[in-house]
């Protein structure tokens, strides 16, 4: 998790690329943890943008409930974007999920928090579902994995 948490930061905040990270995994091919860093390694993702989004994500990933989409952009008509989740379910939805990682430290002022629910009000009206994570939840992986799973199924299967 730690490990995991700090590569998506060393490639979000480009202090390490795609390239260098995949020097050190073949680097490491004969030491001691070498297996569990190309693991690792394999889940970086440069679009993760805090460790709580992280986190959410690898429990995500531990319940075969991968997000499809990070940093996904909802825009109310082209070229306006009113809304980046987190995390996002596409395939086999009829509605985005969107997957919000909230931080006690922003999110909890009220100009943020306000903003929060308006911008959430704006998704209902876009046909997008959200559901929202903290620090706390990600401490409980398989309580995200219950939510997640049931936000999908509560969808309803596409008709055909």
């Amino acid at each position: 998790m730690h490990a995991l948490c700090a590569l998506d930061s060393a490639l979000n905040l480009k202090l390490l690329g795609r390239d260098e990270l995949a020097a050190e995994v073949v680097g490491a091919a004969r030491r001691r943890g070498a297996r569990q860093l190309r693991a690792v390694a394999g889940l970086a993702d440069e679009r993760a943008e805090s460790p709580l989004e992280t986190r959410i994500r690898l429990a995500c990933v531990d319940g075969d409930l991968a997000p499809d989409e990070l940093q996904y952009e909802v825009q109310q008509e082209p070229g306006i974007t009113v809304a980046i989740g987190d995390l996002a379910w596409l395939r086999r939805r009829r509605r985005p999920l969107l997957g919000e990682c909230d931080g006690v430290g922003v999110h909890a002022l009220p100009t943020p928090l306000f903003r929060d629910r308006r911008r959430g009000n704006v998704l209902t009206g876009l046909a997008c579902d959200t559901v929202r994570f903290t620090w706390e939840d990600s401490l409980r992986p398989a309580y995200v994995q219950w939510v997640v799973r049931s936000a999908i199924a509560a969808d309803g299967p596409i008709a055909s």
